[in-house]
């Protein structure tokens, strides 16, 4: 049932999420709906947590990585920062419409979902925050570099990916991602130090 929920936040978005249209879709009644998802808060809930899972499995493939070639230094640090960020470029770039409903989930969780409600848009992008430290720390360790103002880095690093992505879902424009990212790296890169021994 919740890649039926998905299937139709991608297509039609969110605003066709109900309880009868993923039960039309998934081919149950909705009393079975009913069972596993309370209401349309928890279906996007759910919905939510599988279009991140996406992007955490391009993280943990990072991290799996041997990054163990011996080499340090700004250079090893802009090749294995752009080694996690092409990781994620394929998911992003190879489902279009799931990263365009995380998107119009944080814009339904900051305008329409009820203040008594967990905000989903701060969830999302604090999970998209832990990725982005996870792939740095990784990144930094084996380079053997690190930054002053760590926190703010991965907040800069993720909305630089953030705003890169929302515009090639606008354009599609496959060269301009990479070049907007590989300023983005450079930047990331320009304000490590080396790590103290």
């Amino acid at each position: 049932m919740l890649d039926a929920a998905i299937r139709i936040t991608e297509e039609q978005g969110l605003g066709a999420l109900t309880i009868r249209a993923v039960a039309e879709r998934a081919g149950v009644s909705l009393g079975v709906v009913h069972y596993c998802f309370v209401d349309k808060d928890e279906l996007v809930d759910n919905v939510i947590g599988a279009a991140n899972e996406e992007l955490a499995a391009a993280t943990r493939a990072f991290l799996n990585l041997d990054l163990s070639s011996g080499e340090t230094g700004p250079a090893a640090l802009e090749e294995l920062v752009h080694e996690a960020l092409n990781l994620q470029w394929r998911v992003i770039s190879s489902s279009p419409d799931r990263q365009l409903l995380t998107y119009e989930i944080a814009a339904y969780s900051i305008r329409l979902r009820p203040p008594e409600k967990d905000n989903l848009a701060l969830d999302q992008y604090r999970g998209y925050d832990e990725l982005v430290e996870m792939v740095l720390r990784r990144a930094g360790e084996s380079s053997q570099m690190d930054w002053d103002d760590f926190p703010a880095i991965v907040r800069a690093t993720g909305a630089i990916l953030d705003g890169a992505v929302l515009r090639w879902l606008i354009d599609r424009d496959d060269d301009s991602f990479t070049r907007s990212m590989e300023i983005g790296i450079k930047a990331v890169v320009d304000s490590a130090r080396p790590a103290a021994e």
